[in-house]
């Protein structure tokens, strides 16, 4: 038992952190008044706290988790592939893969984008264990970028552009001429990345292949991405015309 004074008031403090006044009153102790004061009716008088923003699923981190797709597995197989033979590069290629794999899971991911990754990697290695060719590496990202080439034109041809059946789901514009630019931009960068990647694949330079990737993928889809929601965001043609007109001084 010890003796404390709060405000004139002589106290006992038992072992149990009780409280008793001289006259044998009980004086709540501090666990208790926050008890009291956690309740709904004192809580109620608090301001709310802010929401803390889930980070995880930022863009930011999202943009980044895309870019180590594209980066660690390709550098992987490079190095082991340009240092030490290719089915090192394919192992090398694996492993990185597998790591992403693990990470992705330890920050609860959707198992879904996670695995899907991963079978990116398997397909690019797959390749290149059936035929034996370290530039077959690539072959998968060369064929995905013919048949979407294809895909886009064929779509632009036919008068009904990709991107206005994207943008249905979203709060876009539906203005034809800008889905038709919109998609004409997309074809050509995905012609761009067969005009740079066969002459490569051709003459066998494999490490040129994979900086081809890398530059026409997350940082050229990420400037195009961006463009496109710029001018599918804008007023359609139409109403643009109309708003220059209002601006004309009258004579």
């Amino acid at each position: 038992m010890k003796h404390n004074e709060v405000a004139g008031l002589s106290t006992v403090e038992g072992q149990a952190g009780e409280r008793v006044g001289v006259h044998g009153l009980r004086i709540p102790t501090s666990i208790e008044y926050l008890q009291e004061f956690d309740t709904g009716e004192y809580r109620a008088l608090m301001p709310a706290m802010p929401e803390v923003p889930d980070t995880t699923r930022s863009p930011g981190r999202e943009a980044r988790r895309h870019v180590a797709d594209a980066v660690v597995p390709n550098v992987a197989f490079l190095v082991a592939y340009e240092t030490v033979s290719v089915t090192a590069g394919v192992i090398a290629a694996v492993a990185a893969g597998l790591v992403l794999v693990v990470v992705r899971l330890l920050n609860k991911q959707k198992l879904t984008m996670v695995f899907a990754a991963f079978g990116v990697v398997l397909l690019h290695a797959g390749t290149v264990v059936a035929t034996g060719d370290g530039r077959d590496y690539f072959l998968p990202w060369l064929l995905f970028n013919t048949g979407l080439t294809l895909a886009l034109a064929g779509s632009l041809a036919l008068g009904r552009p990709i991107s206005a059946r994207l943008a249905r789901s979203a709060a876009l514009s539906r203005d034809a001429p800008k889905h038709r630019k919109v998609t004409a931009l997309w074809t050509a960068l995905c012609a761009l990345h067969l005009a740079v990647g066969l002459p490569l694949y051709s003459a066998d330079l494999v490490v040129a292949l994979g900086v081809a990737k890398f530059v026409l993928g997350p940082p050229a889809i990420l400037l195009l991405g961006i463009w496109s929601w710029r001018i599918l965001r804008g007023p359609a043609a139409g109403e643009a015309r109309a708003e220059s007109g209002k601006d004309e001084p009258t004579s």
